[in-house]
């Protein structure tokens, strides 16, 4: 079925990391960087979601946030004990064969209430 009139496709990306938040129970999702979309769907676009690190509030299942593209997939997520960390896992893993890619990387970065906290 095409899409209707004003609508575009959109690509939606695997998920590869996910973290739930303990104080304000949202959580983070990670994406592949570089990988073909699985499917496509019909609706306005949300600007693709690969290589970014998405905030997600589950109550009014929107996203809060989005973090900037990372160099490679996201492997791994993980937010600190009191949730004002999070660290960020990338790692090139092999979406495209054996090509040249940059190397594996820890991000850490704070996270506030803003980001993290369901609206």
């Amino acid at each position: 079925m095409p899409p209707a009139q004003g609508e575009r496709h959109r690509a939606v990306y695997p998920v590869n990391a996910i973290s739930f938040h303990s104080v304000h129970n949202t959580f983070a999702t990670g994406e592949n960087s570089a990988s073909v979309p699985r499917r496509a769907l019909y609706g306005p676009s949300d600007g693709g979601s690969d290589g970014f690190v998405n905030i997600w509030d589950p109550f009014n299942k929107k996203r809060l946030c989005q973090f900037h593209r990372y160099p490679t997939s996201i492997a791994s997520l993980a937010f600190s004990n009191d949730g004002s960390t999070l660290a960020i896992a990338s790692s090139y893993m092999q979406e495209q064969g054996d090509i040249s890619h940059p190397e594996d990387a820890i991000f850490i970065r704070q996270v506030t209430d803003a980001e993290t906290k369901p609206k």
